[in-house]
């Protein structure tokens, strides 16, 4: 149930391309709409084929804004036609259609473009309510930072990535088997005070939760220390955010989101390795060994089947939107609204 009032959302993106990436600018995208947002993560992968990734990650972003400012449009004609009434058009107003922006967003890059990929992390916010909605594919997120009532910082929603295995995301575009189906959408109610962020996953494979709470607290911190006049802005947050995920992307010592990661899939793959017999194994790095032109069969075919050893942080695009809820929107119930993970 939400509270009534409206709540407003102060935005801003900061995106930060990996310096040695060949693409100026980098290979995500995003947009920003008075009540939506979108992160877009361009798979790299099709630079190998001489297909530009930024273009396509680009083009879709591009698409998925123009369709839902039009759903927004169409919504509002319903409701300022015919002497329809802003209470009516609240009430009639069932949110954007995120599935579907995607759908027309990914058939739009195809036709576009010479073909590519790219993951994506969409929220729409109703000011009247402050529901906030989003749809979710891929290892992009979005996080809903909040305070309790000692001021502390935590994490009160989250999405989770998802990945058919370790560094294979879930993904829209060319010969891609995932479809805006397959995205989960979800629902949280917002609270005056919340910050949103939604970043692609340069920004969550470097910061843990707990980072990104504690980048975010210590800017609060330092504003209450002396700064009072100076309000944190969504601008300051996002740029804190990048600057400090650009730093420890280049820790080699540090164990990241990452790092933890790869070393997990590491050791299932290990397991699975076990539970296959010592002698389906022998044979099968024998004979991939010999693919690979090895020297020493099983060493790379190790690394083949297992995946490489990743340490520290991930040198990768980094791109952040922050969006602050200020008024008097809603909260729902003590946990301030809940997530549907069901994907319906």
């Amino acid at each position: 149930m939400a509270l009534r009032g409206a709540a407003l959302l102060l935005m801003a993106s900061l995106l930060a391309p990996v310096a040695s990436f060949v693409q100026p600018g980098g290979e995500d995208a995003f947009f920003l709409l008075p009540k939506d947002i979108g992160v877009f993560d361009g798979v790299g992968g099709f630079r190998k084929l001489g297909v530009d990734p930024a273009a396509f990650s680009r083009a879709f972003a591009a698409a998925a804004a123009h369709n839902i400012t039009a759903q927004r449009a169409r919504w509002e004609a319903i409701g300022g036609g015919g002497g329809g009434s802003g209470a009516q058009t609240v009430a009639t107003f069932k949110g954007v259609d995120l599935r579907l922006a995607l759908e027309h967003a990914l058939s739009s890059a195809l036709r576009g473009t010479r073909g590519g990929g790219c993951t994506a992390c969409v929220a729409s916010f109703d000011a009247a309510s402050g529901l906030l909605t989003g749809a979710n594919l891929g290892d992009s997120g979005l996080a809903v930072l909040r305070r309790d009532l000692s001021k502390r910082m935590f994490v009160a929603y989250r999405t989770t990535p998802q990945q058919h295995r370790f560094n294979m995301p879930y993904q829209l575009g060319t010969n891609s088997t995932d479809t805006p189906a397959d995205a989960v959408q979800f629902r949280f109610y917002t609270r005056p005070g919340d910050v949103i962020v939604l970043a692609t996953d340069g920004l969550f494979d470097n910061l843990f939760d707990e980072d990104i709470v504690e980048t975010v607290a210590a800017l609060l911190r330092r504003k209450h220390a002396g700064h009072a006049a100076a309000p944190v802005t969504p601008e300051a947050i996002a740029a804190c955010l990048v600057l400090r995920a650009v730093e420890l992307s280049a820790d080699r010592e540090r164990e990241s989101p990452w790092h933890r990661a790869a070393a997990q899939a590491r050791l299932a793959a290990r397991r699975r390795r076990r539970a296959s017999g010592a002698a389906a194994w022998r044979s099968f790095t024998r004979r991939l060994g010999e693919l690979l032109g090895e020297l020493e069969p099983g060493t790379r075919a190790l690394a083949a089947y297992e995946g490489p050893a990743y340490e520290g942080g991930k040198l990768d695009d980094i791109t952040v939107v922050v969006a602050c809820v200020s008024g008097g929107g809603g909260g729902g119930g003590s946990g301030g609204g809940s997530g549907d993970g069901s994907g319906g």
